[in-house]
């Protein structure tokens, strides 16, 4: 392919779902550049249409420099070729796969749970994903069948519950924790991590009373450490929760693990 170069910077489209400009990243390119200028090497891909496939960083770079930009043109399908791109390179978070995607019906629920209910994509994404595999947010993954992320986004996002179960949860969640008389910083601690997680191996579990468990959580917030790992909660929220009960009370497994696949981690004593 023909290598061009021009200072026309406006003639390049920026794909929309694509990841954002990042600073820190720009702020090392100019850098690079300044010091020796090699992206003649490394040209930016665009398609025909001049959307930008690959290079974004190195557009911005080249323009806030005034230097040249040098390209090529592919006929390659553009989204695809974004995706495979940035999945050999620069490793895709969650967040960029949630932007990237954005149209599927389920991550646009998820964003709407985030954005209501506060509770962190992350631990959407863990507890309600259907194969049910906690995914690693600065590397990709591998799920069940050698399923990569950008292979269970393709799929829909499926999820292993109706959106109505996920909303009630998350409403429970941000009642919950919204009642803790903590700051807004505090709070967040509280909708990430293992917290969320652990919260829902108990609700799920019908001999659980959900209120009963709130009102226990609401008395002892001051012993609750959400940074902790999950087994440490899971143990905690237990005691909290047993505190008082002669029956009824909630033991867990001797694993910390669900005794069978989509079982509840909890047993009833």
């Amino acid at each position: 392919m023909e290598i061009l170069s021009t200072k026309e910077y406006s003639i390049f489209k920026f794909y929309p779902n694509n990841r954002p400009i990042s600073s820190a990243n720009l702020h090392r390119l100019i850098k690079s550049i300044e010091e020796k200028n090699l992206t003649h090497i490394n040209p930016i891909i665009c398609s025909e249409e001049m959307v930008v496939i690959d290079g974004q960083h190195r557009l911005k770079a080249c323009e806030q420099l005034g230097v040249p930009v040098h390209y090529i043109v592919t006929n390659e399908d553009t989204a695809n070729a974004i995706e495979l791109l940035n999945a050999a390179q620069e490793k895709w978070k969650l967040g960029d796969f949630m932007t990237f995607f954005g149209i599927l019906p389920n991550v646009r629920f998820f964003k709407e749970m985030n954005g209501k209910y506060e509770i962190s994509l992350p631990s959407l994404f863990a507890i309600f994903r259907k194969d049910g595999v906690t995914p690693t947010l600065s590397r990709p993954f591998r799920a069940r069948g050698s399923r990569t992320m950008a292979e269970v986004f393709k799929k829909g996002l499926p999820l292993n519950y109706s959106h109505e179960v996920i909303e009630e949860f998350c409403s429970y969640l941000h009642e919950l924790i919204d009642y803790f008389p903590v700051n807004e910083s505090q709070k967040k601690r509280f909708y990430t991590g293992s917290f969320p997680l652990s919260i829902w191996r108990f609700v799920r579990c019908q001999s659980v009373d959900k209120e009963l468990l709130k009102k226990r959580l609401w008395e002892a917030f001051l012993t609750i450490a959400p940074s902790r790992g999950a087994l440490e909660i899971r143990k905690m929220i237990a005691t909290i929760y047993n505190k008082g009960l002669r029956t009824k009370k909630i033991k867990l497994s001797k694993s910390y693990m669900p005794l069978e696949a989509g079982e509840p981690i909890i047993e009833e004593e």
